[in-house]
């Protein structure tokens, strides 16, 4: 029997575009660790604490927002090639076309892993989070309704 999983993975916004126009996830800079669990039909979330990747957190970089809903494709965990040596590891992922980026604020009473809601990045810290289908759902239905 096929039991669907949920992630949210962290990424900024604008590798999340990169990964969306190619059709894959990368994370933890590059590290297999996490992205070799993946199952085909997998539902994953990504969330963008900023916009480009930096160090440095600043208020004009900050995003805090949902920014892309997709699904595994398949088995494959592969080593892409981005130059100077840099091979991560990613894995194929349908995305969902139609979708807006949703704020993680307003949601963060309404969500099972926000434990609480003035530590709510803690869960987020290390990237890859799995969470339940009801967080799943909640988010994926506000990202994709008009």
């Amino acid at each position: 029997m096929f039991m669907q999983n949920y992630y949210i993975i962290c990424v900024c916004l604008e590798h999340t575009k990169r990964g969306i126009a190619w059709g894959f996830i990368q994370s933890n800079h590059g590290k297999s660790t996490n992205i070799k669990k993946l199952k085909t039909g997998d539902g994953i979330l990504i969330y963008s604490s900023k916009y480009i990747f930096t160090p440095e957190n600043t208020e004009e970089n900050k995003l805090q927002a949902f920014t892309a809903l997709g699904y595994v494709r398949d088995e494959e965990l592969y080593q892409g090639d981005m130059g100077w040596g840099f091979t991560p590891f990613r894995r194929n992922i349908d995305f969902e076309k139609e979708t807006k980026q949703i704020p993680i604020i307003p949601l963060l009473s309404d969500l099972e892993f926000v434990k609480d809601v003035k530590k709510w990045g803690f869960p987020l810290m290390y990237w890859f989070l799995q969470i339940s289908k009801h967080d799943f759902d909640l988010i994926a239905l506000k990202m994709i309704s008009k």
